[in-house]
């Protein structure tokens, strides 16, 4: 993989993707609806402080809704970012993701997963009802909420960076 400062945008929101995929699979990131980031299983005595040494410490373990898992893979790839405590602040979750991902990128990724306008930003980023119909509409199709973030990358890796519900 190239260095991920040398990545296009489109090239940073496919490795997020597909580090989500691999982190769900290995068990490091728990899909949990309602819940931005959360430790479940932490290496250090600081709970609300999310780096890239701590997340890439082997006995890591998150809960994380879709929005959060993208926050723990940009950080895991990303050297020198950090983020505080995320849990229930939808204003800093956006600010988290709105490294790699645009507001309505984010706003879809959230109304996708939820089904709801959790961000703040999410009634006007998904200013059409159309867009928010279609978010809808890829939530309802996958009611398990670990498939569903499964496809929700899956899509990001399938469209090249962009998500298309």
């Amino acid at each position: 993989m190239k260095k991920f400062t040398k990545m296009t945008a489109a090239q940073k929101r496919v490795a997020i993707a597909k580090d989500v995929l691999k982190q769900i699979k290995a068990g490091r990131v728990r899909i949990h609806m309602g819940s931005y980031l959360k430790y479940i299983q932490c290496p250090v005595e600081d709970f609300t402080t999310f780096n890239q040494s701590t997340l890439l410490a082997d006995e890591t373990v998150c809960r994380v809704c879709a929005v959060g898992a993208a926050i723990v893979s940009g950080l895991r790839l990303f050297n020198g970012a950090e983020v505080g405590d995320l849990e229930g602040d939808g204003l800093a979750a956006y600010n988290a993701i709105s490294r790699w991902f645009s507001k309505k990128q984010s706003a879809l990724i959230e109304q996708a997963f939820e089904d709801s306008c959790a961000f703040a930003i999410t009634r006007e980023a998904l200013n059409s009802e159309w867009q928010s119909k279609k978010a809808s509409e890829f939530k309802n199709r996958r009611p398990n909420k670990r498939s569903r973030a499964i496809s929700i990358f899956q899509n990001i890796i399938d469209n090249k960076g962009l998500f298309k519900p």
